[in-house]
């Protein structure tokens, strides 16, 4: 699971990820399974607690926050 967030830095680092991980993909002709979300302005800013109920609900084997600093919102 790649979380970004809805600033300028925030969706264009989770899509570069995207990109990175298409090209894992392409090159090893491997299927890297990962979704990549960024979060609507009416969800608040940062990993807030609904993100990461929606985040688990997908049960990832691993999280990468492309963010400068990665902790949920209090």
């Amino acid at each position: 699971m790649l979380f970004g967030d809805y600033d300028a830095d925030g969706v264009t680092s989770t899509a570069l990820l995207a990109r990175f991980f298409e090209f894992l993909n392409k090159a090893t002709r491997r299927a890297i399974d990962y979704h990549a979300r960024v979060p609507e302005r009416t969800d608040g800013y940062g990993l807030s607690k609904s993100a990461v109920q929606r985040i688990l609900a997908l049960k990832p084997a691993l999280v990468m926050c492309a963010r400068r600093i990665c902790v949920p919102a209090a």
